[in-house]
């Protein structure tokens, strides 16, 4: 993704682990639907989400 990118994710969960290391700025947003029309859930991270270059803002994201 590019900076300023906006990732969506369906509301449910993921056991794969997750490193951001490319220094690149993006939003995760969580809790989508499976037709990607209303994000009123949440999305779990079960396994360690690890951020060593760039930023990420998330929204309806639960690290658990």
């Amino acid at each position: 993704a590019q900076s300023g990118t906006t990732i969506e994710a369906w509301g449910i969960s993921f056991p794969e682990a997750l490193t951001l290391n490319l220094g690149k700025a993006f939003t995760l947003r969580g809790g989508f639907n499976a037709t990607y029309t209303a994000n009123t859930g949440t999305t779990g991270i079960t396994a360690p989400l690890t951020v060593t270059s760039g930023a990420v803002t998330v929204e309806n994201i639960v690290v658990q």
